[in-house]
């Protein structure tokens, strides 16, 4: 979608929004953002907004970041571009995401949810404050995927293998090096 007709439909939803001096569109709402009604979005978008973020597109273009108060909630999205940054405050909740491309950033406070998660690129670096839940198998770690949440990962819905780590030891540390040993 155009960045003007994106815009149009800004105005039509009461969503309060203003350029950037880099051009990029800042969504600064009081209430939550729902982009249920569109295809797709343009690249270069700050979400700021007080409450949640919803969108149901197949693709996210690059340089999208979410710093809103709420969750966000990517339904139908398969692959993650570049330059997209999850700094929000609530949950984050990648249902279909088959892919990560390099250059996303996880920061959010809450958990982080994948479905369908089956490969992990190159220097992606974990670092939200909740837990990490995939939600079907291991997906494949490329080098340098680090794990630096405060949370538990969780796969198929049960805990990392408590009985797996020695106690003391933080899970993520013995993934992280897990990963380092087999991948490089």
């Amino acid at each position: 979608m155009r960045k003007d007709k994106f815009m149009d439909f800004l105005e039509e939803n009461d969503h309060s929004f203003s350029i950037l001096p880099d051009g990029r569109i800042l969504i600064d709402s009081e209430d939550d953002v729902d982009l249920g009604e569109i295809q797709s979005i343009p690249s270069g978008i700050l979400f700021k907004n007080s409450g949640n973020v919803y969108m149901d597109f197949t693709s996210l273009p690059k340089n999208i970041e979410f710093e809103n108060d709420g969750h966000v909630s990517i339904s139908e999205v398969s692959t993650i571009s570049t330059g997209i940054k999850f700094r929000n405050r609530g949950d984050v909740d990648l249902g279909f995401i088959k892919d990560i491309n390099k250059e996303v950033i996880f920061k959010n406070s809450g958990n982080i949810r994948f479905d369908d998660l089956e490969s992990i690129s190159a220097k992606i670096v974990f670092s939200n404050k909740g837990n990490i839940t995939l939600g079907r198998e291991f997906p494949i770690f490329s080098k340098g995927t680090r794990f630096e949440n405060r949370g538990d990962l969780i796969v198929f819905n049960n805990l990392l293998n408590k009985d797996f780590f020695i106690e003391g030891i933080k899970k993520q540390k013995v993934l992280n090096s897990m990963i380092e040993q087999t991948i490089g």
